[in-house]
């Protein structure tokens, strides 16, 4: 890597955010559909919380753009250190290289495939809609942290082991000292986020656990942060992403696009794309219109090239392949339940759908974590 030119693109992208203005829109719900627990407010103002929370968030906003600006130039103040980092990884090499020495290595992510399947109790108990992060972020937010939401789900589904009945740890209690026990299960959350293998005492799933009121609140703030981490990044690719103004997709795209999300899907895991709408662009008044989701499935694949993606969309109740991405035989995409921020664009056809740009190397580095957990903590894991 030269470092001259890192530095290069990271001054660019800080001025590019410092300028522009894109938008990852909420989903509109439907009125027949119920709202995940956790999305409603209570008189304090805090998002589904059926207690007072121990936990008080730091407030964070008020502007998307704004906690954008103020990533970036973290992101340029510590490039320094994260140069010397990349130095490292290149010497070790990158996750995906070393994955590829072991043996079959994907394989360990069966032990996960439970929590891999798009429900209720392997999701968050707050979906990706602006009122649900209104306790974290101060003033008149615009978050959608679709990007966030969608990583912090799939790292808990790969890398969190909830157990009921485990007494390997001494697990404070809640009502003798609260701050430990939100200091425990914090420095858990933690380490899931960091791409850390941990077991979960006491729940039983994910949304069991989120619905926590200081848990929910913590993880709304990791939501966020997640986000940060990822839009904002010192590479052309993100750039790539956010100046695209291109119309639709093409047919030989998309086949290219479905034979490589089939291929990850076939490792174990759900593999994070992304998808643009069509023509929407920074330079418009609402932004560029992105949305990031995993994949759990393709199916109704034809001779023509028409297939239907499943798609595990963090913005409305999970349920198993009911939300598809419709991919016609001429290379349009189509997202029926998807609502785009501009009125005047057709809100369901798609461009630029492609998988995001970290999803192979930090699906790689989940895979070696687990290998790792899992020879030191065989129970957990079982016949694989």
């Amino acid at each position: 890597m030269n470092p001259s030119k890192t530095l290069l693109a990271g001054v660019v992208f800080a001025s590019f955010v410092a300028s522009a203005s894109f938008s990852m829109p909420a989903y509109a719900q439907p009125k027949d559909e119920k709202p995940h627990i956790g999305t409603g407010k209570n008189e304090s103002g805090e998002t589904g919380l059926k207690r007072p929370s121990l936990y008080k968030p730091k407030k964070i906003g008020p502007k998307q753009v704004d906690y954008m600006k103020k990533v970036a130039i973290q992101k340029l103040k510590r490039l320094p250190e994260d140069l010397v980092g990349c130095v490292v990884r290149l010497w070790r090499g990158s996750a995906v290289d070393r994955l590829a020495r072991i043996p079959n290595g994907f394989d360990i992510l069966k032990v996960k495939a439970a929590q891999t399947v798009p429900s209720v109790e392997n999701s968050l108990s707050f979906a990706n809609l602006e009122e649900s992060y209104s306790a974290v972020c101060s003033g008149d937010s615009n978050f959608h942290c679709c990007w966030g939401h969608t990583t912090t789900t799939r790292k808990f589904s790969m890398l969190a082991f909830f157990k009921t009945n485990w007494s390997g740890e001494t697990v404070p209690v809640r009502e003798e000292n609260p701050k430990a026990w939100m200091k425990y299960y914090f420095k858990k959350i933690d380490r899931v986020l960091n791409g850390r293998a941990t077991i979960f005492p006491g729940y039983a799933n994910l949304h069991e656990f989120s619905s926590e009121p200081e848990f929910e609140l913590y993880l709304k703030e990791k939501v966020i942060e997640q986000w940060g981490n990822l839009a904002v990044k010192i590479n052309l690719s993100n750039i790539v992403i956010l100046m695209s103004n291109r119309f639709k997709t093409y047919e030989r795209e998309m086949d290219k696009v479905i034979a490589s999300l089939k291929e990850e899907i076939a490792k174990g895991y759900n593999p994070k794309i992304y998808f643009t709408a069509a023509n929407s662009s920074p330079t418009k008044p609402d932004g560029k219109a992105i949305h990031v989701v995993q994949v759990y499935d393709v199916v109704d694949e034809k001779p023509d090239g028409s297939a239907k993606i499943c798609i595990w969309d963090i913005s409305k109740p999970a349920n198993e392949c009911r939300d598809l991405i419709r991919v016609e035989a001429n290379g349009d995409v189509f997202y029926d339940r998807w609502a785009d921020p501009d009125p005047e664009l057709d809100e369901k056809l798609l461009s630029d759908v492609k998988m995001t740009p970290e999803n192979k190397e930090e699906i790689a580095g989940i895979a070696l974590e687990l290998w790792d957990f899992c020879k030191k903590n065989p129970k957990f894991c079982g016949p694989k």
